[in-house]
């Protein structure tokens, strides 16, 4: 098992939470951690997070940026934002997508500008996926 603690600004999800494993979005791609990992520190992309909680099953959800460290037999999760699948609002997820996308579109970007824009298509995607899974796994209609 790992102890996991996933935290953010706004509530820690888990603290020292024992989980046979814990996948994540990295800046080298979806990882999976599991007992014995090699120590390693990374940075979190927009994307899907998942672990197997032993009283609540599997929870999955979106993270939108942070960073993580395996060391010990321990996962910590520093996000700067994560909402559990059941709290994404699809709705709003495809309008910041349509959002940015019209930015894009637009040519409102700037050097600078640009960046942005494209962290904000990339987050409103992931969000949406990961929503979309929880809708079709729980039977819920869009």
């Amino acid at each position: 098992m790992i102890r996991l603690s996933v935290y953010a600004p706004d509530r820690a999800l888990v603290v020292n939470q024992e989980v046979p494993f814990a996948k994540l979005t990295t800046s080298e791609g979806e990882i999976e951690i599991l007992p014995d990992h090699i120590k390693m520190v990374g940075v979190l992309r927009p994307g899907m997070f998942e672990f197997e909680h032993p009283e609540k099953g599997v929870v999955r959800g979106f993270i939108s940026n942070g960073y993580f460290e395996v060391a010990d037999g321990e996962l910590m999760v520093l996000a700067e934002t994560l909402e559990k699948d059941s709290e994404i609002d699809l709705e709003r997820a495809a309008k910041a997508q349509k959002k940015a996308e019209a930015g894009m579109v637009l040519g409102e970007w700037t050097e600078g500008n640009f960046s942005k824009i494209s962290r904000k298509y990339e987050r409103a995607l992931a969000r949406q996926s990961v929503a979309q899974g929880y809708v079709k796994q729980s039977g819920l209609k869009q």
